[in-house]
């Protein structure tokens, strides 16, 4: 994170501190600001152009798509119950096989 970024929310928690925007004695400081910085910082990446997407270097190195889930039984991934009940098969498995080695 920016440094300049961190030392201009800090002076707005000062400023807040001594004269604040929202009204109420009662009101936080802290959440009044990361609201402020929030919004702030919401409308300028929204206000980018789309090709800044392209043109970051991480976004270049990742991608934007995710990778094809090669070797993933897809009814296991799509069915969470599915998969709880292989699971719950596997642990009794499991277990029959320790009873087994231990007699």
């Amino acid at each position: 994170m920016s440094p300049s970024l961190l030392w201009a929310i800090k002076l707005r928690i000062r400023r807040e501190e001594l004269s604040p925007t929202f009204a109420g004695d009662d009101r936080d400081r802290i959440k009044d600001v990361a609201y402020l910085v929030g919004e702030a910082l919401t409308r300028a990446a929204a206000a980018l152009p789309d090709n800044v997407m392209e043109e970051a270097p991480l976004l270049e190195n990742i991608g934007l798509y995710r990778p094809p889930l090669t070797g993933i039984d897809m009814e296991l991934y799509r069915h969470p119950m599915r998969r709880q009940k292989l699971a719950e098969s596997i642990r009794m498995q499991r277990a029959k096989l320790q009873e087994g080695s231990q007699k």
